[in-house]
């Protein structure tokens, strides 16, 4: 015999096991939800990051504290490998200054011919500026961040589909393999 009295249903089953029933599908409902914004926070970080791009300077001089990447000449890798290794192509740091004479880099990557990469801490490192063939400025390309946060908000909006079973986005839940109009 079921009677509502309160907010509780009475169904004749004892309260314990009714009770830990309940326990179950609340522990179920609250991990979907933990994992479906755990998924939505890391995709939202993932926005925050913006797209770069390294454009030539031409002829000005980068500023303090700018993210710049420094190509070597031939006879600038061969010089500075005695301070960084074998092989080096190009360096990626900021600007610690910037002379006629020279430009002093903390680095933060090194490139080397044979496509490999070494990460830094920010060393200070002066690079004579004969030794440079270029130097390129970070800046943010909107075109690929535009992309990226698109691809990653669709992204995000499957992840809340799947979670909630269609019904946070399309109003109702799918109707999973049934007979249409059935």
């Amino acid at each position: 015999m079921n009677r509502r009295d309160g907010l509780f249903r009475m169904t004749g089953e004892p309260v314990v096991t009714a009770a830990i029933k309940c326990a179950a599908r609340l522990r179920v409902a609250f991990h979907q939800v933990n994992t479906m914004w755990r998924s939505v926070v890391c995709m939202a970080l993932v926005m925050t990051v913006g797209c770069y791009k390294y454009v030539p300077i031409g002829g000005s001089m980068p500023r303090n504290g700018e993210r710049v990447r420094v190509e070597l000449t031939d006879q600038g890798s061969a010089e500075i490998a005695r301070m960084v290794g074998p092989g080096p192509q190009a360096i990626s740091g900021r600007v610690l200054a910037a002379t006629e004479t020279e430009l002093t880099l903390g680095v933060q990557v090194v490139e080397f011919r044979r496509r490999e990469e070494q990460f830094w801490v920010g060393e200070p490192l002066a690079v004579p500026r004969p030794l440079i063939a270029r130097v390129e400025r970070r800046q943010l390309s909107r075109v690929r961040t535009a992309l990226t946060t698109v691809a990653t908000l669709l992204a995000a909006a499957m992840i809340v589909d799947v979670f909630t079973g269609g019904e946070a986005l399309f109003g109702g839940k799918r109707d999973p393999g049934g007979i249409p109009g059935g």
